[in-house]
């Protein structure tokens, strides 16, 4: 009931349209902070998506890497037991530190 009379007493020194303007801007802060709360509720589920993918993509280009570094190494292999000339270009490409970590 206080509430009911302090704003009663509140349009009675300000005017009325002063307190419409000030509960109609209160309302709309909330109603934004509201809304700025599921938009960066659904930002962070996104980053926590975007970081799995990240994840995936980092290892298969490991992968790629592992499955480059055995090509070249079963070139080099069937090069060698066929007598023909080494691909020295395609050698020097392969790093050695390029090995499968899983």
């Amino acid at each position: 009931m206080e509430d009911a009379t302090t704003l009663a007493e509140l349009i009675k020194e300000v005017g009325f349209p002063v307190v419409a303007a000030l509960l109609g801007a209160a309302g709309f802060w909330l109603m934004l902070k509201w809304m700025m709360s599921i938009v960066i509720a659904k930002i962070d589920g996104l980053y926590k998506k975007l970081d799995d993918q990240n994840k995936i993509i980092i290892a298969i280009i490991e992968r790629l890497r592992v499955v480059d570094n055995d090509l070249i190494r079963l070139d080099t292999a069937i090069r060698l037991l066929r007598g023909l000339d080494l691909d020295w270009e395609r050698l020097g490409r392969r790093d050695p530190k390029d090995s499968r970590k899983d």
